[in-house]
């Protein structure tokens, strides 16, 4: 059993982006579905579907290249079992002068650090995406 799913997800997907893979697979969570759908509507990656058949417990990830280069450059997860990070909605940061975008996890869903500044809510802070 893994102790941090999100962590595993987004190492899963930073591995086979610099492998040159064009699909993934990550394990099925509804914390690593909302975190995707993030990612998804952010254009890090091309989308995601649920597995079928043996691979019922995970969730297939569809990688996007932009002239053979890596959409998604790297990930930091910043929240972690041991270190949970939250962050005030006044005391959002800004990430790389607005190049780089936070995954946060809000009481109004999951959504990216500028989102969540717009709507007024803070959360924990669960990535950086470059």
């Amino acid at each position: 059993m893994l102790q941090y799913e999100i962590a595993d997800c987004l190492t899963r997907i930073r591995n086979a982006y610099l492998r040159g893979q064009s699909k993934t697979k990550v394990r099925k969570t509804k914390f690593n579905a909302s975190v995707l759908a993030v990612l998804k509507e952010q254009g890090s990656i091309k989308g995601y579907e649920n597995g079928q058949g043996d691979d019922k417990y995970f969730i297939v990830v569809s990688l996007m290249y932009i002239n053979r280069r890596p959409s998604l450059r790297s990930v930091k997860v910043c929240s972690r079992p041991g270190l949970r990070v939250y962050h005030a909605c006044d005391k959002i940061p800004t990430f790389k002068s607005g190049l780089a975008y936070g995954v946060m996890s809000t009481s109004k869903g999951m959504m990216t650090t500028h989102q969540a500044k717009s709507a007024g809510v803070g959360g924990e802070l669960v990535c950086v995406v470059e």
